[in-house]
């Protein structure tokens, strides 16, 4: 459909959401899962690598196939649907990222100072992508926008799965 993202959807409330973590074993499955996530998004991600760009290339908007275009929007109502007020641009492509411990690292950019989030015009093939990395992305910068560094941190975690049952939501109201 093409609905607005959040428009008046009360179960976009980002504090409308609670991941419960029962136990330690509970806490033990969700790293668990983490780190299979870590891993299959690595070898995702490794397409992505701009070998030898010293600085991000943004690409402008007006050059994008309107496909891309379509999902540059997608995404605009998706991080309004996580509650992050970032400005969302395109990336030709990322110099190399020293966050060992993301995923993504790849995938986008974000700049706390200026609260500017860059995505890889690589990842503007599908709605999927762009959803899930953006999922990421925004994750990271709401359980830490100064430290996107780590898919284990229990506040990435805890973000990452609401913010899927956020789009989840958003999506089957759409």
């Amino acid at each position: 459909g093409g609905g607005a993202l959040c428009g008046l959807n009360a179960a976009c409330a980002p504090d409308a959401v609670v991941v419960w973590v029962a136990d330690d074993a509970d806490a033990l499955a969700v790293a668990d899962a983490a780190r299979a996530i870590r891993i299959a998004a690595r070898r995702h991600d490794e397409d992505v690598e701009d070998e030898g760009v010293a600085a991000v290339v943004e690409q402008p908007r007006d050059t994008l196939r309107d496909e891309e275009q379509t999902n540059v929007v997608f995404g605009e109502g998706l991080v309004r649907c996580m509650g992050c007020g970032v400005d969302l641009a395109v990336a030709a492509a990322l110099p190399e990222s020293a966050l060992a411990g993301n995923a993504f690292r790849n995938s986008y950019a974000y700049d706390a100072a200026s609260g500017r989030l860059l995505v890889h015009r690589l990842r503007l093939g599908s709605p999927g992508d762009v959803a899930l990395v953006l999922a990421h992305a925004v994750s990271h910068i709401k359980a830490n926008r100064n430290d996107l560094s780590n898919d284990l941190d229990p506040a990435f975690i805890k973000e990452f799965h609401a913010n899927l049952k956020l789009i989840t939501q958003e999506l089957a109201n759409t």
